[in-house]
């Protein structure tokens, strides 16, 4: 299971890129992330990929808080 919970995202620049975003994707479901340019499709898959983290929430998968894991 996937869920972002009151999700923010600003870059350093002081792009506001999410602004409380809720998502919830459970075992088997297939979601599909559409939208126009600059919505912020990419900056959620960089954030369930670990490639960037929130500036505030919580997310999870799999019951990981990916919030917690470090950086290698």
């Amino acid at each position: 299971m996937i869920r972002l919970i009151d999700i923010y995202k600003t870059y350093d620049n002081g792009t506001k890129a999410l602004k409380g975003i809720n998502l919830r994707i459970d075992d088997g479901e297939f979601a599909f992330l559409v939208g126009p340019s600059g919505s912020g499709k990419s900056t959620i898959i960089k954030l369930l990929t670990a490639e960037v983290a929130p500036t505030d929430g919580r997310l999870m998968v799999n019951g990981y808080n990916l919030n917690t894991i470090r950086p290698r």
